[in-house]
């Protein structure tokens, strides 16, 4: 029944999220670490604004801990103003036992502001 849908379904449901916005061109946020657990990152958004219309790439790294393990870039284009990705993934990614996991996006030019956003659950 019910109980046992909910039981296939909360390996895949976000229990936490994440969220860092800075003034500047980096933001990081990171979700602890947790002793004899691991994460798993469901998903991620990280965008930057920059008023004076920059051009450049943001850089976006997902980190198991220190180590980083998926890169993105995004062109700031013309504008600047708000670009950024969103991205779920359809297989959550695990991260190693114990470790901490992070998001963290650099504004490739001079950047007035960027915010690093991430979601997954614990088992």
């Amino acid at each position: 029944g019910l109980e046992k849908l909910q039981g296939q379904l909360s390996a895949f449901i976000s229990t936490w999220t994440e969220d860092a916005t800075k003034s500047g061109t980096t933001a990081t946020a990171t979700h602890a670490a947790e002793s004899s657990k691991s994460h798993y990152i469901a998903g991620f958004s990280a965008t930057s604004w920059d008023s004076m219309g920059g051009a450049g790439t943001s850089t976006i790294l997902i980190k198991d801990n220190t180590d980083i393990i998926m890169t993105f870039y995004v062109d700031n284009g013309i504008s600047g103003d708000g670009n950024g990705i969103t991205h779920s993934f359809s297989s959550p990614i695990q991260i190693t036992e114990g470790n901490p996991c992070s998001i963290e996006i650099n504004n490739g030019s001079s950047g007035d502001a960027v915010a690093a956003n991430l979601w997954g659950f614990t088992s």
